[in-house]
């Protein structure tokens, strides 16, 4: 992301604020966390995350051309969601932004990405 993308507009900045902070919070094996953020260096912001080698779930759903997932997939990348929402939500997070494009896939296992609408919510709200 382009520092100067961001610089000056609050909105933005509280949207990066919120993903960079959800991003090195989560740790699991279902959320693509960051191992590291850089943002020593304007114009630019580095984030350094784990490979997800196998892209987004949108891009297996397409290559799949509209035919359903067996049972078993199904079910996997069910449970592999359900697993990176415990973890979300665990940690105080809502995520907000859940879709294909936002899964991703490494080592066999599905992972939620981006966290830039996340919010933290706090007990009893």
């Amino acid at each position: 992301m382009k520092y100067n993308e961001i610089h000056g507009d609050p909105t933005l900045i509280q949207l990066w604020k919120n993903e960079s902070q959800c991003i090195m919070t989560l740790k699991g094996d279902y959320v693509a966390n960051a191992l590291e953020i850089i943002d020593k260096q304007p114009p630019n912001i580095f984030v350094v995350a784990r490979l997800c080698d196998g892209g987004d779930l949108r891009k297996v759903m397409n290559k799949r051309n509209g035919q359903p997932f067996p049972e078993t997939e199904a079910l996997k990348i069910f449970k592999d969601m359900l697993n990176g929402m415990k973890t979300i939500v665990d940690h105080g997070y809502v995520h907000r932004d859940l879709k294909p494009e936002n899964t991703f896939i490494t080592k066999g296992k599905y992972q939620i990405a981006d966290f830039g609408f996340c919010q933290i919510v706090k007990p009893g709200q």
